[in-house]
């Protein structure tokens, strides 16, 4: 990475962290004291905030740095509604095969605990929604096209993917097959991103397998426990299948879903 892009990448982060910071520091008592990933009011609060202010510091580099229009950032009205529907999809498709060879191999069985709760569950998706738009922009807006503009398409996908994993690094606690799917699902949504040049498809993708696997049926995303109000499965085996504490994003079963989708994408988009 060369001294341009590597100055450029660096403000935009220090930009989010300054405008992010005020937000988080007058409730940091309470962040400390509260569960902030079971804690709906705290998640939605925290969110929010997160996605505001890293849209702010996406608009100030786009706009004073690269003199460019919003659309750079991958958010034109062009095609957003299909490229959201087909990532919802797709990111559904891949969380029914990771599930079903789950089930298939007696890993993941019927377990009915609690009861759904609606209000909470709308309140999940929100907060849900704002992470994975948060998440995306961080690492396929900015940073992606600042990347593919001076070293290519592949040299963005490979890179923003990187970063992507080492996001997850402190989640994944040593897991390496985890930090391998978090990879291989990093490359997928960088090629919807750079085949669509937008970032409707990745965060369709990306929201829904994390919907899914959370918020609905009560499994862990992310090496985390979004909810413990209700849950329909409960995973067991070996942690090279179940995924360990990380959960089935750590397994193989998710690393057969991803390269599966993979090679279908590359050879239909």
């Amino acid at each position: 990475m060369n001294w341009s892009i590597l100055w450029r990448v660096s403000l935009f982060l220090i930009s989010w962290g300054l405008l992010y910071a005020p937000f988080i520091i007058p409730v940091r008592k309470y962040l400390e004291e509260q569960d902030s990933v079971k804690s709906i009011p705290l998640r939605l609060y925290m969110e929010s905030m997160g996605m505001i202010s890293i849209i702010i510091a996406s608009l100030i580099m786009v706009s004073f740095v690269e003199h460019k229009p919003f659309w750079y950032l991958g958010f034109s009205p062009k095609n957003m509604m299909k490229d959201s529907f087909i990532g919802i999809l797709l990111g559904s498709g891949i969380f029914i095969i990771s599930i079903i060879l789950l089930w298939v191999l007696g890993y993941l069985k019927l377990y009915r605990e609690g009861e759904i709760i609606w209000s909470v569950l709308l309140l999940s998706g929100i907060a849900m929604l704002l992470n994975t738009i948060t998440q995306e922009l961080l690492v396929r807006g900015y940073i992606f096209q600042v990347i593919r503009e001076n070293f290519g398409v592949l040299a963005s996908i490979i890179l923003s993917s990187m970063i992507f994993s080492i996001l997850h690094i402190s989640s994944a606690k040593g897991n390496i097959l985890a930090m391998l799917n978090i990879f291989l699902i990093g490359v997928l949504f960088g090629y919807t991103r750079a085949v669509t040049d937008g970032l409707w498809m990745p965060i369709g993708i990306h929201f829904a397998w994390n919907f899914l696997l959370g918020p609905v049926i009560g499994l862990t995303v992310s090496g985390k426990e979004l909810t413990n109000s209700w849950r329909f499965f409960t995973l067991q085996g070996p942690n090279i299948f179940s995924g360990g504490n990380f959960g089935i994003e750590g397994g193989l079963s998710t690393t057969f879903s991803i390269v599966i989708f993979l090679i279908l994408l590359y050879k239909i988009l």
